[in-house]
């Protein structure tokens, strides 16, 4: 869904087609996902309640996450104003979407299912390539305390957050 947009935005951001089709394009991930073979994917996490799926490609530079057929038609509605904003603000802090796709399967000439989901950039990626840091923990910040409290052994979550009296500085 709107390739050009999108096409923009990686150049913006100084990923340029070739750099993305290495990453997610048909020779390094889109075959294996059609032959079924996932070999250039890493499951990062089922997200749980969502039933959302990461991936992150092999040169873990870019998460493809699963989406219900909703989301997919949210962000298609909001996609011009998503590129207008980011054209208008290039520092923002918003999660920076390289692609939108619905693939459709087929079996026997015969359409089984419909997949969802979207390319985002991996920024730890950017932080370890730069930096030579290593990540001690990991949040899933939803933006509320209800029930958002990791488990043993799962990764922490908005409640564990404010026991542990954590803070984001931004320049």
């Amino acid at each position: 869904m709107a390739p050009t947009i999108f096409e923009r935005l990686r150049l913006q951001w100084g990923v340029s087609n070739n750099e993305y089709q290495r990453s997610v394009g048909p020779e390094s991930l889109l075959n294996q996902l059609l032959t079924g073979d996932l070999t250039a994917l890493n499951e990062k996490c089922s997200t749980g309640k969502s039933g959302a799926f990461f991936y992150l490609t092999s040169d873990n530079k870019i998460f493809l996450k699963t989406l219900p057929k909703r989301e997919f038609i949210f962000f298609t509605k909001i996609i011009h104003n998503y590129y207008k904003h980011l054209s208008e603000y290039p520092n923002t802090l918003i999660v920076r979407i390289f692609g939108l796709y619905k693939l459709k399967i087929y079996q026997n000439k015969q359409k089984i299912d419909t997949v969802y989901f979207i390319s985002m950039e991996n920024i730890f990626w950017k932080v370890k390539a730069e930096q030579k840091c290593t990540i001690e923990e990991v949040y899933d910040l939803k933006g509320s305390l209800y029930g958002r409290t990791g488990a043993e052994g799962e990764e922490l979550k908005d409640e564990d957050w404010v026991k542990k009296n954590k803070k984001i500085e931004l320049p």
